[in-house]
């Protein structure tokens, strides 16, 4: 009987062949590997056998020797941090949740005139798409209300605003980039005063236009007569597929945060999970590094720690009752060819991994990881290597990912992989039906007389 390994689909062999060949190895250092099943509460190390060694180049190149004590070790675990993320989000909301953004009129200082505040709900796709969306809604909305004057247009701070989100999904390199430089509140009002006076379509003095606080504007409501309307973005769970697929800085960031950031996932996790500083120090949701008092810091996780959460994650979306059930793949990326766009494509595309494995990648300074999961006859098997190239080279990278799909391939292997259901969805769109703006709340003209010694 032909081996299993020599199985493998032949062009990705050709293709792994010529990238072989095309660098001379560099050491590439194991930091840990590991695996449990979904009937198992405990990780195990993973090294392949002496036998599984000689079949296959990169691994007699690369010895692997993970110690129990190794996968307790926190390593640098880079874009695999927007799986904790993804856990995070769907046990705290539900894969099903909406960011609901706020559109407030409330009267001006003359008969016509009129402001408008958005309270938002720190939508991670909140671009050029959704405004456009929003202010050509609004404007009916306005002409009802008889305004037409604008005297202001202001923001929360729970409104991040980048206005080419959408952008990554083709510019991926803009996706990679360090989210800091568009997540921040410069960026917010820079994009979205620009939107206001290019496409928008109303009027208003540019010096009207700014971050006017949730509280403040909580007070001022209070004695105001206003009109509330509301948008929805799409669900959570395309946007978290969105964000692994394509390896979104800006959008799990900005996720991360909405949650609790730093302090809130401390308390999250070793609450839901029991895990603690000694099994991870998480700064932020993209695993681009953060810097701390001046320090660079990375996400650093241990290998037990991470495979304990990717489980979880899929338990969580296995026991959620919603509209539909929900699985792994509806928050990652699937191994083969169907699925539109993923960072591990090219290498995992091969018809051994076709709807048999989701995983995310993860690339950072000295590390490059992988962990996901692998279906199998016999259960769920959910793995992670962390591997850290000698430097930060291409042929160091394409070595170490190369050597991180021979062990996927080794576990696969020892394993009769199944086929689990799952229909691509293709890419995320921006909007869709919810976005429609509904009328939520009106509050009558008798506040307004309180009104003046407030808005003064």
């Amino acid at each position: 009987m032909i081996p299993f390994r020599l199985m493998k689909n032949a062009s990705l062999t050709l293709t792994m062949s010529l990238m072989v060949s095309s660098f001379a190895f560099a050491k590439v250092t194991m930091n840990a590997m590991c695996f449990m099943s979904e009937k198992e509460t405990a990780a195990h190390p993973f090294n392949p056998t002496s036998g599984e060694i000689s079949e296959d180049p990169t691994l007699k190149n690369n010895p692997t020797n993970v110690s129990p004590e190794d996968i307790q070790q926190k390593y640098r675990i880079a874009s695999l941090s927007k799986v904790l993320t993804t856990h995070w989000a769907v046990a705290q909301l539900n894969p099903e949740y909406r960011f609901t953004t706020r559109i407030y009129i409330t009267p001006g200082s003359n008969q016509n005139s009129c402001n408008i505040h958005i309270e938002g709900d720190m939508d991670p796709y909140m671009g050029r798409e959704m405004l456009d969306r929003i202010f050509s809604q609004l404007k009916p909305n306005l002409e009802q209300a008889k305004c037409t004057n604008i005297e202001s247009i202001s923001y929360d701070e729970f409104f991040p605003v980048f206005l080419d989100v959408m952008t990554h999904q083709t510019v991926h390199k803009l996706g990679w980039e360090n989210p800091a430089l568009y997540f921040n509140s410069s960026k917010t009002k820079e994009d979205f005063s620009a939107f206001i006076k290019i496409k928008s379509g109303l009027k208003v003095n540019p010096e009207k236009i700014g971050l006017l606080s949730k509280t403040s504007f909580e007070e001022y409501l209070k004695t105001t007569p206003h009109k509330i309307f509301h948008v929805k973005s799409l669900p959570l769970f395309v946007m978290a597929k969105d964000i692994n697929k394509y390896s979104f800085n800006y959008a799990a960031n900005v996720l991360f945060e909405k949650l609790g950031g730093k302090t809130g996932y401390s308390n999250f996790i070793y609450q839901r999970l029991g895990l603690a500083s000694k099994d991870l120090e998480i700064y932020n949701g993209s695993g681009y590094p953060a810097y701390i008092n001046q320090q660079k810091k990375y996400n650093i996780v241990t290998c037990a720690a991470l495979v304990t959460i990717i489980k979880d994650l899929d338990q969580t979306l296995d026991n959620y009752k919603g509209s539909r059930h929900f699985q792994l793949a509806d928050v990652m990326a699937t191994g083969g060819t169907n699925e539109t766009y993923s960072t591990f494509k090219g290498l995992y595309s091969g018809g051994t991994f076709n709807n048999t494995l989701v995983a995310k990648t993860g690339s950072a300074e000295r590390a490059i990881t992988f962990g996901g999961m692998l279906s199998t006859a016999d259960s769920d098997l959910f793995f992670a290597v962390l591997t850290s190239p000698d430097t930060y080279e291409k042929p160091d990278l394409t070595n170490s990912r190369l050597y991180i799909r021979s062990l996927v391939q080794t576990l696969a292997e020892r394993n009769k992989l199944r086929k689990f259901e799952y229909k691509q969805a293709g890419d995320m769109q921006s909007t869709d039906e919810y976005s429609k703006m509904e009328l939520e709340v009106e509050v009558a003209e008798e506040v307004k007389a309180k009104a003046t010694e407030v808005l003064k």
